[in-house]
């Protein structure tokens, strides 16, 4: 989720700053789906470097459909999001499971963007 230069650089920086952030990032990727988390990756990049989607619309499950548009509004404009957002993604969801994928989201936005801000700070 984030480049292993950018984490070098975090570790040399602030140790206990990269310990923590590493964790988040165990936890994200421990807990949700791998072809979810995949899928995931891709959307987030695709909106934070304006760069075209690997996998048509056409190839994805309803839910996955509802997924990538949930993960292209947060990346957009999380406060954007609304109840048929939600609605299109929660099903017969548990509180802790959306917990689990909200999580992940927000961790693999936040990896994504500390890597491009760190890319261009720390040539």
């Amino acid at each position: 989720m984030i480049s292993k230069d950018s984490l070098q650089h975090i570790e040399e920086l602030h140790a206990p700053i990269a310990k923590q952030l590493k964790t988040l990032i165990s936890v994200a990727e421990d807990q949700i789906d791998p072809d979810l988390l995949r899928l995931t990756v891709e959307r987030v990049d695709a909106e934070l470097l304006l760069k075209s989607r690997e996998t048509d619309s056409h190839l994805l499950t309803g839910k996955e459909k509802a997924w990538a548009e949930f993960a292209d509004q947060f990346v957009i404009s999380v406060s954007a999001i609304n109840d048929s957002h939600v609605k299109a993604i929660s099903g017969d969801m548990t509180a802790d499971e959306m917990y689990v994928l909200a999580h992940a989201l927000y961790v693999i936005d936040m990896s994504r963007r500390l890597d491009m801000v760190l890319e261009k700070v720390l040539k």
